[in-house]
């Protein structure tokens, strides 16, 4: 996942891809970990709605 998320941040233009994509596995891991403890989607979905406020956050180079 942290591969994947960082080929995404650099796609993005993050100024630091490495920071967005360790950002992003924490994120992704905490949801799953939630979600399979919980056994309910709920945690996929704030997930997604944290992942949009940080995406939007995110500085990208010019």
């Amino acid at each position: 996942m942290h591969e994947l998320f960082h080929t995404l941040a650099e796609e993005l233009g993050a100024v630091d891809p490495s920071r967005l994509a360790q950002q992003l596995v924490v994120l992704y891991d905490g949801a799953t970990t939630t979600a399979q403890m919980d056994r309910t989607t709920e945690p996929a979905l704030i997930a997604r709605e944290i992942a949009g406020l940080l995406l939007a956050w995110v500085p990208v180079s010019a």
